[in-house]
């Protein structure tokens, strides 16, 4: 059951990191936004991403990727609770 999480976040988290560069520490929330769409992550999963980030317009890099496992979480809840 955990692979999936695994699977996905690790997926996510290999798009982020090809798509940013290393250095670059902190990012706008359209702009991952945009990256994110462009690394075919369906809307609805983007969108969420963005809710579970801190309020301010620019994010680290760090709260994104933690951002990414609570809503792989949250979605495997979902799934577990709808019996799929």
């Amino acid at each position: 059951m955990f692979g999936f999480i695994k699977k996905g976040l690790e997926k996510t988290t290999q798009v982020i990191r090809e798509v940013l560069p290393q250095k670059v520490k902190k990012i706008d929330k359209d702009t991952l936004e945009d990256v994110l769409l462009e690394s075919d992550i369906p809307y609805e999963i983007v969108e969420e991403i963005i809710y579970y980030l801190p309020p301010s317009k620019m994010v680290k890099k760090d709260d994104v990727l933690v951002a990414i496992g609570i809503q792989n979480i949250v979605n495997l809840h979902e799934v577990s609770l709808n019996g799929s």
